[in-house]
């Protein structure tokens, strides 16, 4: 394992120096062999992103820790006599310790919310997580850190704060990192919407693999929507309310186009729903509603605008009253 990580630092090194790691045969070759080039060559990547963010006094304790194990080194080589198996030794056991500490995680976790909403969820920290329908997350903390992988859907974020361990969100090309706040993090197909409840946190895009923008710092009620680019498509204030709504098992909308509605609406139901009409597409929606009571939307919809709902078999559809 100390091999891998060791030829990891070196593919880093070469891109730092210019080399571009993306056309690079050798470098593909090599991270493509197998899950633990990848995997060490991604966890060498986020602790050299994370190092830069680190505050003074955790770099002057990183400090005074190696000057503590160079110490130890010199006193091994004294022992050892210097001899080439010795000074091996010696690499191989800092090395080890180094990787042990900074790249085994000592919590590794995956937690999946597959036909109802999942609440909160306790992590080691004292950190709270939930997760909407049909979604995913891979949580792995660190010595220095605190990961988490979005694989698929929604996510809010109660974070407990921590100065020396930053709390890192993953998904597409999109970092969210933050000390202590609330957030939700959804991962869709080509972007990612993040909207802050309390706190703060800041937003990166990956441009390469050991070079991260900051896009923007959020705030309370801020929502932002960020394309595969990292091109920012919507920034704005929103009712902090609106927010994971579907963790109280509702969903609120303010004139929001009747064909977000049912996209929204859609991962809870066990049916399709077609709107015949594509004027009707368009049309101002706002209300608080059940994610368990959909027909209660329909029925609102006929009162409310002039449209006729109807349902056959699995399948509702929504069209003009004639």
């Amino acid at each position: 394992m100390t091999d891998i990580f060791e030829t990891a630092r070196l593919w880093l090194n070469k891109e730092q120096e210019g080399l571009n790691l993306t056309t690079c045969k050798e470098f593909q070759e090599w991270v493509n062999k197998s899950a633990k080039h990848k995997e060490a060559f991604e966890e060498e990547k986020d602790f050299r992103e994370l190092f830069k963010t680190l505050p003074t006094n955790t770099l002057e304790e990183i400090s005074f820790e190696n000057q503590k194990e160079i110490r130890k080194d010199k006193f091994l080589k004294k022992i050892l006599k210097t001899s080439f198996s010795a000074a091996l030794f010696c690499l191989i056991f800092f090395a080890s310790y180094f990787t042990y500490n900074y790249y085994t995680p000592s919590f590794e976790q995956t937690y999946l919310a597959v036909n109802k909403v999942k609440k909160d969820i306790k992590l080691p920290d004292s950190s709270i997580v939930s997760l909407d329908k049909n979604s995913k997350i891979e949580v792995k903390y660190f010595k220095n850190k605190r990961k988490i992988q979005i694989k698929e859907g929604k996510a809010l974020f109660l974070v407990t704060s921590n100065k020396s361990r930053p709390f890192l969100v993953k998904t597409n090309n999109t970092i969210v990192e933050v000390l202590g706040t609330k957030f939700e993090v959804q991962k869709q197909k080509d972007k990612v919407q993040i909207s802050v409840i309390e706190g703060k946190v800041s937003v990166k895009h990956i441009l390469t693999n050991s070079n991260a923008q900051i896009l923007a710092v959020l705030e309370k009620a801020d929502s932002i929507e960020i394309d595969k680019f990292g091109k920012i498509s919507n920034l704005k204030k929103v009712n902090e309310k609106l927010i994971a709504s579907w963790q109280k098992d509702k969903l609120l909308f303010k004139q929001t186009k009747l064909k977000e509605v049912i996209e929204k609406f859609s991962k809870y139901l066990d049916y399709k729903v077609i709107i015949e009409d594509k004027s009707l597409k368009t049309l101002p929606i706002s209300g608080e509603f059940s994610i368990n009571d959909f027909d209660n939307l329909m029925k609102s919809l006929s009162i409310i605008h002039p449209i006729k709902t109807y349902k056959i078999g699995n399948t509702y559809y929504i069209k003009k009253k004639i």
